[in-house]
């Protein structure tokens, strides 16, 4: 996974940082923003992206586990404090201004010459993963489906 917004020239929009600022933590958001680092599956657990890896032979199984899990709990007690958790994870709030300049982001010249130097770099419009493989010069890792919340 990567964020390539900056690298395009492209301010993210701000709900998406808020998000991951409040999942991640400041610092994992500005290396993700800023950086346009890729990252693996094993850092995306490491750094609480993911809630768990689960190799895909296992994922129905660990599915099945997870609602038996919630069926065994009792619905208003869950369904109350899944509510105040994301409201917990919603409560960094930022100014009107990163919304400004997500806006003005879009409208800047450097958008469509980066995204053509990305297609020139990349002509058969490659899957994320052969993406990151060429910007990173990292080889992706093996595909595992994940869980997140």
């Amino acid at each position: 996974m990567f964020m390539p917004s900056a690298r395009l020239g492209l301010h993210y929009y701000p709900g998406g940082i808020r998000r991951y600022a409040a999942i991640l933590g400041i610092a994992q958001a500005k290396r993700l923003f800023l950086t346009g680092q890729a990252i693996d599956a094993d850092e995306m657990l490491r750094i609480n992206f993911l809630t768990e890896l689960v190799d895909a032979k296992d994922l129905m199984q660990r599915v099945a586990n997870y609602v038996d899990d919630i069926k065994a709990c009792d619905a208003n007690a869950v369904r109350s404090m899944k509510l105040e958790i994301n409201a917990l994870g919603q409560a960094l709030q930022l100014s009107p201004q990163p919304r400004t300049a997500y806006e003005t982001s879009l409208a800047s010249p450097e958008i469509p010459k980066r995204l053509a130097a990305l297609r020139r770099r990349h002509p058969s419009n490659p899957t994320p993963a052969q993406n990151d493989a060429a910007t990173t010069g990292l080889t992706p890792p093996p595909r595992r489906r994940v869980l997140s919340d």
